[in-house]
């Protein structure tokens, strides 16, 4: 059996290509040393933060912290305890999808040493097709199998070999995340 792609199509999705995207969560996890009450973030935060946990899985109050969202710094009240990633900070980022439609035709090559034994593989091929459409649709990969015909005998094909292809449409959405930057400033002004 061999597969080969033979054709693709691109379909825009959405206006300019973008599907959307508010805020994507992400977490940050420290150790605590005792002492220090101030921790950075990998990414400048959006308004609210979703969960701070000291130790984890106990989530504190907000007066117990101060969040400066300009420089994505987390400051406690008091310094939390030592202890090895005991600091937990969950939060949104920034971000937007942008995404593309992807019509893409296979060509699934059955070979077999007669006719009977290609048309049982060929059969078997398109059953597990059909048994596996809820997984790969799950994935967001829709797979129909939409004509087959045979090989025809020729200078590169065999003639102790039988071969049948079978043709499928493949259509699947490709999404790429792009983080986004906060915005910083916004100035309004009259006209005069």
């Amino acid at each position: 059996m061999s597969i080969s792609n033979v054709n693709f199509e691109i379909d825009e999705v959405g206006l300019g290509r973008s599907i959307g995207g508010v805020g994507r969560e992400a977490q940050d996890v420290f150790n605590g040393d005792g002492k220090n009450r101030e921790f950075t973030l990998t990414e400048k935060p959006l308004k609210p933060i979703i969960s701070i946990e000291h130790p984890i899985k106990k989530r504190l109050r907000e007066s117990d912290y101060l969040i400066d969202y300009e420089t994505g710094v987390v400051v406690f009240q008091s310094p939390p305890s030592k202890g090895d990633q005991n600091v937990s900070v969950k939060y949104l980022k920034p971000f937007d999808t942008k995404g593309l439609k992807l019509n893409i035709t296979y060509h699934v090559n059955i070979w077999a040493k007669d006719e009977n034994q290609r048309d049982e593989i060929t059969v078997e091929t398109i059953k597990t097709f059909l048994r596996e459409e809820d997984t790969l649709a799950q994935q967001g990969v829709s797979l129909k199998p939409i004509r087959g015909f045979n090989i025809p005998k020729g200078e590169d094909v065999s003639k102790d070999v039988y071969g049948k292809t079978l043709e499928c449409k493949v259509e699947t959405d490709l999404h790429v995340e792009i983080p986004l930057p906060r915005i910083e400033k916004v100035e309004i002004q009259q006209e005069k």
